[in-house]
């Protein structure tokens, strides 16, 4: 008898301990689903970068080297190389940062970083040769998948061997506990060749000014397309405070063809075109942003601070293999005329609501009332131009759940014409082209002049961008727009 009391305890004991050391599945869903858990740019350890999915992809793992910045509106970079010598496709994008402490992050594709640091001061340079713009991200955006059978390419004899990520650091106040930030991006890989390659047109205005306490002020951009077809499958819209609606169209023989609309104060990611858009040669591609200066007592300029301003559109488009171009630009106004003709949606901004504004710019920013659809429209005296209305269908109805047939699924497919989940969740990059430094004096130099030394700052911040046939992106000369990154000038 005593025998088997003894065997008995001991039983009890051993399930004891099992069960003490068993943590059921539940259990630790549910603590990684603990939102004061902020995992995204936690440093978590050494993890290993390179993962392997089977024989032909693999995941990158991009994240900023624990790092501590030290003022706001600080630019970091850091640089990895493609673990493999082969051509490879980037297929798919997930970040890994919080809008806390985190404005916006950049990736970028090259051969020469501009340093070996584990990581660098980006007004440095990212790169010392041309770079491509693959990625960004901003306001939160979630993951980015690109289109069956797309595919930036990298590697092999004509793609980038290094990413360069970019981290922009708006207000630091976050980082007064001295923690460590690992932001970043994890990239899906894959070496099966890709029938159609992906690519990024950006459009940027350079020398747009907004007058303190003026209520509406236009940024046009405009270029002749003088490339082989391209086919868009994804936009993304960027600005800083003062932005209320962007626009992208193509023009065709007099013909206005929306790419996409949307508000810059909600998650800056790339959404999905609507209906598909190809771009043909000699078609005019044509974006506004529409800026409110109320509330400023000073002239805003564009720049890279949080109070400076930007006009970004961002275009994902894809292209056949043999004749893909991996970047483009367009940073003029080849038709100031033209833009008399615009709908007049593309001045009349998309409804975001006080709470979710307030999500976005969080509680220390001020808040206005912001769900307004009236007509934005700059004085009679100035060319009696008409500001736009719109259809409101972007993704803002999904965010704020008030409508289910929204594009949060892309159903268009790039090779066989029709699958659900192509783009569902074209949703993350861009943000970038806070290009620029802050623009330190506004003194009343000649106009050229202060394009001149924005344009340097942008140089100095991205790797330098310039179109070949415009040394100083004049917007007087009506050339086309097929701007191209070069070697880094410096001044």
């Amino acid at each position: 008898m005593a025998v088997f009391v003894n065997n008995l305890l001991i039983l009890l004991l051993l399930f004891q301990n099992i069960c003490l050391g068993f943590r059921s599945p539940l259990s630790i869903f549910k603590r990684y689903k603990d939102p004061s858990r902020s995992l995204s740019s936690e440093c978590l350890g050494s993890d290993q970068p390179v993962i392997s999915f089977g024989l032909s992809d693999f995941a990158l793992d991009i994240r900023m080297p624990a790092v501590t910045p030290k003022q706001s509106d600080t630019y970091l970079c850091m640089s990895v190389p493609l673990p493999v010598d082969d051509e490879a496709y980037v297929v798919d994008f997930k970040p890994h940062a919080s809008m806390d402490t985190v404005h916006h992050m950049l990736l970028f594709g090259c051969n020469e970083p501009s340093s070996t640091e584990s990581y660098w001061d980006c007004d440095e340079g990212t790169c010392k040769d041309k770079s491509n713009i693959l990625y960004a991200w901003a306001r939160n955006a979630p993951p980015t998948r690109l289109p069956k059978g797309v595919g930036f390419r990298v590697g092999g004899e004509t793609g980038s061997r290094y990413f360069v990520l970019q981290v922009h650091y708006g207000d630091v106040s976050a980082f007064r506990d001295k923690h460590k930030d690992c932001s970043g991006v994890t990239l899906h890989l894959t070496h099966q060749k890709q029938p159609l390659i992906a690519g990024m047109y950006l459009m940027m205005s350079v020398n747009t000014v907004i007058p303190p306490g003026k209520k509406v002020v236009d940024a046009d951009i405009a270029c002749h397309y003088k490339r082989s077809p391209m086919h868009l499958f994804a936009y993304r819209v960027h600005t800083h405070r003062l932005g209320k609606i962007v626009s992208g169209y193509r023009v065709r023989n007099g013909q206005w063809t929306l790419i996409g609309r949307q508000s810059p104060q909600l998650p800056q990611a790339f959404y999905p075109v609507k209906y598909p858009v190809d771009i043909s040669y000699d078609d005019i591609l044509a974006a506004r942003c529409v800026f409110s200066g109320e509330g400023r007592t000073t002239e805003t300029h564009i720049g890279g601070t949080a109070n400076d301003e930007m006009c970004n559109f961002y275009i994902m488009y894809y292209m056949e293999a043999k004749h893909a171009v991996s970047y483009m630009t367009c940073t003029q106004n080849a038709n100031p005329e033209m833009f008399r003709n615009i709908p007049q949606e593309a001045n009349i901004p998309i409804p975001v609501k006080s709470d979710v504004l307030k999500m976005m710019h969080g509680h220390h920013e001020e808040t206005k009332d912001s769900d307004t659809s009236s007509l934005l429209q700059q004085d009679k005296k100035e060319d009696e131009e008409i500001l736009d209305q719109g259809d409101f269908y972007s993704l803002l109805s999904k965010l704020l759940g008030e409508r289910e047939d929204i594009v949060h699924v892309h159903k268009h497919n790039p090779t066989e014409k029709a699958e659900s989940d192509l783009v569902a969740e074209i949703a993350n990059v861009v943000q970038k082209k806070d290009l620029a430094r802050e623009i330190a004096s506004h003194d009343e130099r000649d106009n050229a002049i202060l394009v001149r030394d924005r344009i340097q700052k942008f140089h100095r911040l991205e790797s330098t961008l310039r179109p070949p046939e415009n040394s100083h992106f004049s917007l007087q000369q009506s050339k086309h727009g097929e701007g191209s990154w070069e070697k880094e000038h410096k001044g």
